[in-house]
């Protein structure tokens, strides 16, 4: 080492092989190559390792570079495959789930709203009460003349329903 070592940057900066520093230099390199496969790891160590003073560094150390490198690619491969997979998931709750349950309550709706004025419609044609009793007078002799009468005088009324 020469004396001015401490004005060198660390990259330039080599250890005697079994001394103290070496050894966790050692160790270091070691963990890295450990923690390799975690994203934020390999961001850290490509990022380092892209800058141009470290271009020896990354010659010496190519295999962690690629490492870290091919665990990038497979991380976004995983973002991607992820969002891919909850997308479908998400199309398949709409469509399958909520879809359906949105037509039902809009059937419900319609039925309660205008299907009704078409089920009265269906309903088979009752007379009303007041019908029903003038028919039973007609049939009694004392009374259908008047009954007779009073339908021959009547003007013909419109009649106007409330909407």
């Amino acid at each position: 080492m020469t004396p001015d070592h401490r004005l060198q940057p660390p990259s330039q900066i080599n250890p005697r092989p079994g001394t103290r520093r070496a050894t966790e230099e050692d160790h270091a390199w070691a963990q890295l190559y450990r923690d390799i496969g975690q994203p934020s790891t390999a961001e850290e160590v490509v990022k380092h390792l892209d800058k141009k003073d470290n271009i020896a560094v990354r010659d010496q150390h190519m295999a962690l570079y690629l490492r870290a490198k091919d665990t990038l690619r497979r991380h976004a491969e995983a973002k991607v495959r992820a969002q891919r997979v909850g997308l479908f998931l998400r199309q398949v709750v709409f469509y399958g789930v909520i879809n359906p349950v949105v037509q039902l309550f809009n059937g419900v709706r319609w039925l309660f709203t205008w299907g009704g004025e078409a089920g009265l419609e269906a309903l088979p044609l009752t007379a009303s009460p007041a019908v029903a009793r003038v028919r039973e007078l007609k049939k009694d002799p004392e009374i259908a003349p008047a009954i007779t009468n009073l339908a021959s005088q009547a003007e013909p009324s419109r009649r106007v329903d409330a909407a």
